[in-house]
Formats: C-alpha cells, sequence, structure tokens
C-alpha cells in the first residue's frame, strides 16, 4: 500500500466517523458536505428501494427518541482508483430506540468519489447480518 493511499483510507475513515456524527447530532449542513448529490443507498428501505440524498438526509434529521446509542466500525478493506474508493467494513450499533432494544451488525459497501479535491460518498450499500437465532 502506498502512503497516498493510506492516506487516502484514512480520510475516508475520518469521513465515515464525521457522517456518523453528523447523524446522531442531526447536523443536515454537515450530511449535505459529505454527501455528493447524486448519492443512492441500497440495503436500507424495506422492499429493496434505493433512496436518493434527500430522502436519506430527510430521515437521518428526524427526531428520534434515542438512549445509550453507540456503534463502532470493523474490519474495513479498500480499493483506491484513482478519484474512485469503493471501502467495505462491518458496522455494529446498539441503542435503545423509543424505549426499545436496537442493534445489530451490517457490512457496509461504500463507494466515495474525488470531486474538486475533496471525497464524496456517493453510494452506500447495507447488508444486515443476522445474529443467533434467539
Amino acid at each position: 500500500m502506498s502512503d497516498s493511499s493510506s492516506q487516502i483510507e484514512q480520510e475516508i475513515i475520518k469521513l465515515t466517523h464525521e457522517k456518523m456524527e453528523a447523524i446522531r447530532q442531526r447536523d443536515g449542513a454537515a450530511l449535505e458536505r459529505i454527501i455528493a448529490d447524486d448519492f443512492l443507498i441500497a440495503g436500507w428501505q424495506p422492499e429493496g428501494r434505493v433512496a436518493d440524498k434527500r430522502f436519506y438526509i430527510e430521515d437521518c434529521l428526524k427526531p428520534v427518541d434515542v438512549e445509550q446509542g453507540a456503534y463502532s466500525f470493523d474490519r474495513w478493506q479498500f480499493r483506491v482508483y484513482d478519484n474512485t474508493v469503493i471501502a467495505n467494513y462491518l458496522f455494529k450499533w446498539h441503542a435503545l430506540v423509543a424505549g426499545k432494544e436496537w442493534g445489530g451488525v451490517a457490512l457496509i459497501t461504500s463507494v466515495w468519489a474525488n470531486r474538486d479535491g475533496s471525497w464524496r460518498l456517493v453510494a452506500t450499500h447495507s447488508s444486515v447480518i443476522p445474529g443467533p437465532q434467539e
């Protein structure tokens, strides 16, 4: 891995954390900055629907009764191609939402494009990893 690739990977990790913090803080301006205008997200809506940037940000900004929220990222893997990065990682989350336990683990694939010198999130796909059956 070149120094350049390592720096890019660290930038993508930093931006991913900034995006999660922006969601936690309901910071629409930060989400607008990080997410590309042509962003699409799959694996997140019911019935396999794909959502765009506007829908995603509006959903992230909705007031939700969240307590004890925690998340982590693990097992990062990157493929860096000129102005595009594909990142895969495990995303783990847990919280009390409206008083009910909510959490899980998902494998995330995110695609980032360098536009005018800044990395922007252009696509995300999440696949929930089923836990042990109770």
